[in-house]
């Protein structure tokens, strides 16, 4: 893993995908903002790159930047929860009505399963569909802002690396590139 400290306001990302190495048109936005808290304002610094990335790492790096599989559950959970919650709001109702507790549970906690279930299979079908081979640099994105550098002279742009070879080939393409091992 890498770390180049980069100066200057002209970066050039070499044309391959920074996670399995293979060349490639397709490109990935990634985004980081800064602020800085003065006592009368606040100074903010927001930075896009559009790095190079194939359109399958791009799925896996979204997929693992959502947490994966335990997103996809997470979010089937609370919209089953509150679907389960709108239902027995309507069990209160029903009460009132004379209609039998047993029959009116069983409704909740068939609207509860059946709503996270659908809720969970869409969001697993997000999911890539390949497996993530020893040829990529990891599970999420591959390069990371680390930092960037505010006003008043400090104009620099932090980058992490997950390939020690995309790092190489990025600093020969930015002389103003510093590299450190991380």
């Amino acid at each position: 893993m890498q770390t180049v400290t980069l100066k200057g306001e002209r970066v050039v990302f070499p044309p391959l995908c920074p996670c399995c190495l293979a060349e490639t048109d397709a490109e990935a936005i990634i985004e980081k903002s800064k602020g800085l808290y003065l006592i009368v304002a606040i100074v903010t610094r927001s930075i896009s790159l559009r790095v190079p990335y194939c359109p399958e790492c791009q799925e896996h790096a979204r997929w693992f930047g959502r947490w994966g599989a335990f997103g996809a559950a997470l979010t089937a959970g609370g919209a089953g929860a509150l679907a389960g919650g709108v239902a027995l709001i309507w069990r209160e109702f029903m009460l009132t009505e004379g209609a039998t507790p047993g029959t009116l549970n069983l409704v909740v906690f068939g609207v509860t399963i059946a709503v996270a279930g659908v809720v969970g299979f869409f969001q697993w079908r997000k999911r890539p569909r390949h497996d993530v081979d020893g040829r990529h640099a990891r599970r999420g994105w591959a390069v990371q802002i680390r930092a960037i550098g505010l006003p008043y002279g400090a104009n620099h742009l932090t980058l992490r690396f997950h390939s020690d070879i995309y790092a190489r080939h990025f600093t020969e393409l930015n002389p103003m590139a510093s590299e450190r091992v991380a």
